[in-house]
């Protein structure tokens, strides 16, 4: 997922670039790893002696705990056995012009879901039940996958405006025996029988929390605040996946979503929380192509940020949500999965 002006700036430049000039600079995939000297001398084995202090407008790097992220060493490790030509593709796949994360009509329901949450809760930043009204819808798209879900439910809470009215809701769509999950299939062991008993857990036990600490981070009035506030939010929709007997699939949807809503939040700002972002099977294994040997939740997390600054030379902006969004498009485009391959090759 990319932002809308991070999207509409990165096509304008690949619009501009010389396509021949591009390949030149992919022609030595080496030279685009984002060595630094304490990369450098992580991967060489001496003691990091970091040369920067922590700085009031930046937050230090969440995985490798350095106190300036300018000094971030993550995937040094790593680098000695990356697969430097899927290192190659990925950075050709994600700057292509045809990426299907930077194409402002797809994914199609991710589309859907934004106009949804705009259009029936405008003043969600200042209404208290239509933020709440937000949140809850943005917690069904995420278990459900589907924006006719959500447009169902939100429609009666719109007309209402009281939160009670969607386990009525719930209720009435389960009457109906209508499909609820995508594909039929919900992320957990969680049946289409619960589903009432699932809602009613969530609405009383994490609704009230996930909105506080999206209000937190709405008032955050400097970096490392905001930095403390989108962790605890990511942390509070974490824990509201026990509700709904659910994964991280669950969790990474709802913090795709939220970002969606008229809250005017950056996703830039999940940054902050990378060492504790969900991690899907697809952005494993599209991680595990380029860097083979990562192995641990550490690995990963590294992985993502290691890819971040490599991108970082010539799409600064790009986030880690974004990173991983990437990943999973990779792999399912090398696999035939997804049809967009021509941006690879």
């Amino acid at each position: 997922m990319v932002r809308h002006d991070v999207s509409c700036r990165l096509r304008v430049r690949l619009c501009r670039s010389d396509p021949d000039d591009a390949e030149d600079v992919l022609t030595a995939a080496e030279d685009l790893v984002a060595w630094n000297p304490a990369t450098r001398a992580r991967a060489a084995g001496k003691p990091l002696k970091s040369k920067r202090k922590a700085e009031a407008n930046r937050a230090p790097c969440s995985v490798c705990k350095v106190e300036n992220s300018r000094d971030c060493h993550c995937g040094a490790l790593l680098i000695k056995d990356c697969n430097f030509d899927m290192f190659k593709q990925f950075l050709r796949f994600t700057r292509s012009i045809n990426n299907p994360v930077l194409n402002l009509c797809d994914p199609y329901d991710q589309q859907a879901m934004k106009e949804i949450l705009h259009e029936k809760f405008p003043r969600a930043r200042t209404n208290r039940n239509e933020f709440l009204g937000v949140v809850c819808i943005a917690a069904l798209g995420a278990i459900s996958g589907k924006a006719e879900v959500m447009q169902a439910f939100a429609n009666d809470l719109h007309h209402c405006g009281d939160i009670s009215v969607v386990t009525a809701t719930m209720k009435k769509w389960m009457r109906s025996n209508k499909k609820f999950f995508r594909g039929g299939q919900a992320h957990g062991p969680l049946k289409y029988a619960d589903l009432d008993t699932a809602l009613k857990n969530f609405l009383q036990k994490h609704l009230e929390n996930i909105a506080k600490s999206v209000k937190k981070w709405i008032a955050a009035p400097n970096v490392l605040k905001r930095c403390k506030a989108v962790r605890g939010f990511m942390n509070a929709v974490k824990a509201s996946a026990s509700a709904w007997q659910a994964g991280e699939y669950y969790v990474k949807r709802l913090l795709e979503i939220i970002i969606l809503a008229p809250l005017k939040l950056q996703e830039k700002d999940y940054d902050f929380g990378i060492d504790i972002w969900p991690l899907g099977p697809g952005t494993k294994d599209g991680l595990k192509l380029i860097l083979p040997t990562a192995r641990s939740k550490r690995d990963y997390h590294e992985g993502i940020r290691f890819l971040q600054r490599s991108l970082g030379r010539g799409q600064k902006g790009v986030s880690a949500a974004s990173i991983s969004a990437m990943l999973c498009h990779f792999k399912r485009t090398l696999t035939g999965t997804l049809d967009w391959s021509s941006t690879i090759h």
